[in-house]
């Protein structure tokens, strides 16, 4: 195992030559220790529909971190944010770490699951979605019958895992948000004039691309590392870290993130606006939920401040609405990217240790503890 955080991420920047059968697990694009399988699912007005399930396997995985177990005691299924797909090994290789089957989606119209017929990313409900969690569900607990789960989201991604905990609150034992969309940046004002917007446009042409440049864009750049010439000087802190892919830039695929075809549409908004309403109106659950964000926001206008901060979203917004979600609430903050779990990797080392804190205490017996772990693998750099 190599976890100092000084080897290059091995990253795929192509898709593969062909996606994952139905009803097989075969190698995926992320390399040893991770499989992938395609889930049917009914179709829509485009056609064929279908999302895929990746899984980690710490027994074949060659960068698996000292002291994973390959027992599971509990289940997390991983949901990624709009305009993007899974690559997050690291956060996989933690979870794995801590006793966890881990299992990501690529959702319907995204990444793995983008077919050439599809509209990129498209949706008018989130609710849609529970079709694809469920086929994943299906899929792992023939692997696990019995083990609590743990649902985990980014950004929209988060916003659709918490939503769906709110309406599954029986079937989980954790939820765990990483900068999740749980409202609109000005708040409720905000939220109630995007609505009557997009759905004044909905009527008529759900499709229609939202004339607005996405903060998202400039996000992405903000992950292809630092530049000498743009950033000015590393900071020493992150020195004996050149080669991590945060300092030397995160390998992408980009027609799955950053692509020109990820744009906003009027429907698509409708439906963020529809499930932040019914989500943050709802009554809180008894579910422990870990709230992670980012110590500050910024504009998205200046690289390097987008690597310290939230470029994306409203940090302080998203953190007054936390309590909404559960009662049994636990909010982190650090100083990272809008995705915490591609930040710097003195910050990433820190999220890691959160994470394993807070799973110990949600899932008592079945998450492991850091003193079974260790402070040092718990903080392990490996992505």
């Amino acid at each position: 195992m190599k976890n100092n955080g000084l080897a290059v991420a091995g990253l795929p920047t192509q898709p593969p030559a062909a996606p994952a059968p139905l009803g097989k697990w075969v190698s995926d694009i992320l390399g040893k220790g991770f499989q992938a399988r395609t889930l049917e699912l009914p179709r829509d007005e485009e056609g064929e529909l279908c999302a895929t399930v990746v899984r980690h396997l710490p027994a074949e995985d060659p960068w698996m971190i000292t002291g994973t177990t390959t027992t599971p005691t509990f289940i997390c299924l991983f949901l990624h944010g709009w305009n993007d797909y899974f690559f997050q090994r690291e956060l996989a290789r933690h979870i794995s770490l801590a006793g966890g089957a881990f299992y990501a989606i690529d959702l319907c119209k995204y990444g793995r699951s983008l077919r050439k017929w599809q509209t990129f990313g498209w949706t008018d409900d989130l609710v849609s979605y529970d079709l694809d969690i469920y086929a994943a569900l299906e899929v792992i607990r023939e692997e696990h019958p019995d083990l609590p789960l743990v649902m985990a989201g980014h950004s929209t991604g988060g916003l659709t895992a918490a939503y769906w905990v709110n309406r599954h609150r029986d079937q989980v034992a954790g939820l765990l948000l990483d900068s999740p969309w749980i409202e609109m940046a000005g708040g409720t004002s905000q939220r109630f004039g995007a609505r009557a917007l997009a759905e004044l446009f909905s009527r008529r042409a759900a499709k229609k691309e939202v004339p607005l440049q996405s903060a998202d864009s400039a996000y992405v750049d903000s992950l292809m590392g630092w530049d000498k010439k743009i950033d000015g000087t590393l900071p020493k802190r992150l020195e004996p870290f050149h080669r991590d892919p945060a300092v030397a830039g995160w390998p992408l695929i980009r027609q799955w993130k950053g692509s020109a075809d990820a744009v906003v549409r009027f429907g698509w908004v409708r439906a963020i606006t529809v499930a932040q309403k019914r989500l943050l109106s709802g009554e809180p659950t008894e579910v422990p939920t870990y709230f992670l964000t980012s110590t500050a926001s910024s504009s998205g206008k200046r690289k390097r401040e987008m690597m310290f901060t939230d470029s994306v979203l409203n940090v302080q917004t998203m953190c007054a609405n936390a309590w909404r979600l559960s009662r049994r609430v636990t909010m982190e903050r650090y100083p990272g990217k809008h995705d915490l779990f591609l930040s710097f990797p003195d910050v990433r080392q820190e999220v890691w240790f959160g994470i394993h804190r807070w799973l110990a205490e949600a899932l008592p017996g079945q998450a492991r503890p850091i003193s079974e772990i260790g402070e040092t693998a718990a903080r392990a750099i490996c992505p």
